[in-house]
């Protein structure tokens, strides 16, 4: 049957108005619903999509929202946290190498899951504790790699490219969602090890 995996949400809690394309596509229950890291403009949509569709799975990467990090999106963290509840969820959480089965050849594998990265103040450093995915179908990858920065990407090519950067298996893909929405601050040698075709901002 199918599949439907949605990756972070927006900042609009208002699903009708950012996600509604993506949400009419979905007949069933959403199977997976993923929030790479806890910075606001990846997340409430996500509780929207919770108060709307049936979701299944919530993984995120064990991080919250709140001091010192940010006083102010503590209440909308929590409002995340209670609509996952409402489902009758929890929140999971994967480890590096672990692998989605999704059926019908379609795989998932975590690549970073987050908890490297002591955050500041400022909150900054969630960015490099993002969830990290590759996933795979018909031979065909794609690599979404949150909004990671340079010490996160050093740290891919560090863990998962035991030979040649360019010979990376583990980190090449056909698709390369651009960290940050195109941020310039990500590793050279990570972006070399990916030898997408395509990069998607």
């Amino acid at each position: 049957g199918d599949m439907d995996l949605l990756v972070d949400g927006g900042r609009s809690e208002n699903t009708s108005k950012y996600l509604s394309s993506a949400m009419d596509s979905i007949t069933g229950p959403l199977e997976y619903l993923f929030v790479t890291h806890p910075h606001y403009d990846h997340y409430p949509g996500a509780t929207g999509v919770l108060g709307a569709k049936t979701v299944e799975h919530v993984i995120t990467n064990g991080e919250t929202r709140g001091p010192p990090r940010d006083d102010e999106a503590s209440a909308s963290w929590d409002l995340f946290e209670a609509a996952v509840t409402d489902e009758g969820l929890t929140i999971e959480t994967k480890s590096p190498g672990d692998v989605l089965d999704l059926g019908n050849g379609l795989t998932l594998t975590f690549l970073a899951t987050g908890g490297l990265y002591p955050d500041t103040d400022s909150g900054t450093n969630i960015n490099n504790d993002s969830l990290v995915m590759m996933l795979e179908y018909a031979g065909r990858k794609i690599l979404l790699p949150g909004d990671i920065q340079d010490e996160a990407g050093e740290h891919l090519v560090d863990t998962w490219c035991t030979d040649m950067i360019e010979n990376c298996t583990a980190l090449q893909a056909d698709v390369f969602k651009v960290p940050h929405h195109g941020s310039s601050h990500f590793d050279d040698d990570f972006l070399s090890a990916t030898q997408a075709s395509w990069a998607v901002l």
